[in-house]
């Protein structure tokens, strides 16, 4: 029986309009894409330029993730090898390429010629009558046959790749694009992060991060809406445009709160009574906002504000009602930020925090870590990330000396690509280096009464040598 396309099992795996996807072009290039419908002069805007073609956005609704398509005079059509062009490896292939020479004088057609092609036929047919027409494509070897094909596709068409945004996907494009933006900072190494700092259904974690957001997608992504993500920015405002790449759900979405970092660690240690107090209030409107997105929070007087990013700089809005989650199309539509005040975000840092996860090369780690530790409770983890390991030096050094830390391990993350073809199984030839380092402990507190052990014996020895 054939599938109902509409039923969730299906459009789960399809584009849906206003969707965030990531477009890989030509294998090499990586485009963030938003798909939407436009009409009229707006048109022109939602048109995505691929070098030679380009196609409308809006094509991209009901497309599959990760399939491979074709751009062919402004359409998308799926992508595959065309007859005449599959190569069948022969391990007792005898030929060599030791007297092919390349002098440009093989392939008899011309340029003109090509672009003749290019203009009545498609680029399959480009690249089969290249093959037809190259004077040593029958001398070389099956893997050198292969090798060619594959270069005048990649020529000659125009392909794309929909790629659904994860967290792997969105921290490998950024670092095709931009590797310095997120501090050099792999899916791989990501995902090594998530892991030691013990990222887990149902905790709180406190993430402090400069890396546009992707380490703050990271975690929500992994807590699923079924945690509490508390995000510390530095200074301007919260990072958050990575974010809204992930297409979270508003249930997602209201699980992750932002605040000012300096202002919510001086407000921690104000009165338990009106710690309780904003606690209470604040899970009232989490509720609420969870239940009902589309209405406001019954505490009108919370003093939650939205960070919007105007011409480069972030303005805080004013607290009004529409400053919460809205549900637009079952997705994150224009999706409000949520940003708590300095004494809610407090009274959430003295209740404690189950992991923190903490990526701001630019921010000394042992001073950042010095106010961030009480936040955490006993037994929680943390890691630091680092692109050089001299911060995290000191940073073990003085956890040591505190004692206020056990488990510590001062890690570097490592990877190679391997090209895993027939008879062709290999490390790529060129390769990235390190992708940062990172310090990973547990936090333990140490007895009252040793601690006031420890200081008497320190006192007596200095005591009697004197």
């Amino acid at each position: 029986r054939a599938p109902n396309m509409s039923s969730p099992e299906v459009t789960q795996y399809l584009v849906r309009d206003g969707d965030h996807i990531i477009i890989l072009l030509n294998d090499k290039k990586y485009m963030f894409v938003e798909v939407k419908k436009l009409s009229g002069e707006k048109n022109r805007k939602g048109r995505v330029d691929c070098g030679k073609d380009s196609f409308d956005v809006s094509l991209l609704e009901g497309m599959q993730y990760g399939r491979t398509y074709e751009v062919v005079k402004g359409k998308l059509v799926p992508f595959s090898l065309q007859a005449g062009t599959d190569i069948v490896i022969d391990e007792d292939d005898k030929k060599d390429n030791s007297e092919l020479v390349d002098n440009n004088k093989s392939q008899t057609l011309t340029q003109e010629d090509i672009l003749n092609l290019r203009k009545e036929g498609t680029a399959a047919d480009v690249v089969k009558a290249l093959i037809q027409n190259s004077a040593t494509f029958a001398n070389k070897t099956s893997f050198a046959q292969e090798k060619y094909i594959k270069k005048k596709q990649r020529k000659h068409h125009t392909t794309i790749k929909v790629i659904r945004p994860t967290a792997c996907s969105v921290a490998n494009a950024y670092y095709n694009k931009n590797p310095a933006k997120i501090h050099n900072l792999r899916g791989d190494a990501l995902a090594h992060m998530l892991t030691l700092a013990n990222i887990h259904v149902g905790g709180t974690v406190l993430v402090v991060e400069t890396c546009v957001g992707v380490l703050l997608g990271a975690v929500t992504e992994r807590l699923g809406g079924h945690g509490t993500v508390l995000s510390g920015y530095l200074a301007g405002g919260p990072s958050t445009s990575t974010q809204r790449l992930y297409n979270f759900t508003p249930a997602v979405y209201s699980s992750v709160s932002h605040f000012h970092l300096g202002s919510a660690v001086a407000a921690k240690d104000a009165p338990h009574e009106q710690k309780d107090a904003l606690m209470q209030d604040q899970h009232a409107s989490t509720t609420t906002a969870e239940t009902q997105p589309t209405q406001a929070p019954p505490d009108a007087t919370t003093p939650s504000t939205s960070a919007q990013d105007t011409k480069g700089k972030r303005k805080a809005a004013p607290a009004s009602d529409d400053d919460h989650p809205m549900v637009v199309t079952g997705m994150t539509r224009h999706v409000k930020d949520r940003v708590l005040s300095s004494e809610e975000a407090g009274a959430y840092l003295a209740s404690g925090v189950d992991s923190i996860i903490v990526a701001a090369p630019r921010v000394s780690a042992s001073s950042l870590m010095d106010h961030l530790m009480p936040c955490l409770r006993p037994s929680g983890t943390f890691v630091v990330f680092s692109p050089s390991p001299g911060p995290l030096v000191d940073l073990h050094e003085a956890l040591h000396k505190a004692g206020s830390a056990t488990n510590m391990q001062l890690a570097e993350s490592w990877s190679r690509v391997y090209q895993v073809l027939p008879l062709r199984t290999h490390p790529m030839m060129s390769m990235d280096g390190a992708s940062g380092f990172f310090l990973t402990g547990t936090k333990i507190v140490v007895p009252q009464q040793q601690q006031q052990a420890s200081s008497s014996s320190s006192s007596s020895s200095s005591t009697s040598s004197s």
